[in-house]
């Protein structure tokens, strides 16, 4: 499994996204307050945005990227090779 996670204070968010061996392609948003808090890192369904994979939701890599931008994040190619 690979989880690579990256939080925005100023936008509200935060971003996990890789590769599960169960779920395949993952991506999750999620909003954190405006001041860090212990628990910023752990989304829970009270303020998850987003939360797709490749055998639910059947998004690949090209759908990962584009929910990313979406939400003000940008995932570089390269480390999804």
């Amino acid at each position: 499994m690979s989880r690579i996670q990256k939080s925005d204070r100023a936008n509200g968010k935060a971003l996990a996204y890789g590769k599960d061996h169960a779920c395949g392609w993952f991506v999750q948003v999620w909003t954190i307050p405006p001041k860090p808090h212990a628990t910023d890192d752990i989304p829970d369904d009270s303020n998850m945005l987003v939360d797709k994979d490749t055998v639910f939701d059947g998004i690949g890599v090209h759908g990962m990227i584009e929910i990313a931008r979406e939400h003000g994040f940008e995932i570089a190619r390269e480390v999804l090779a």
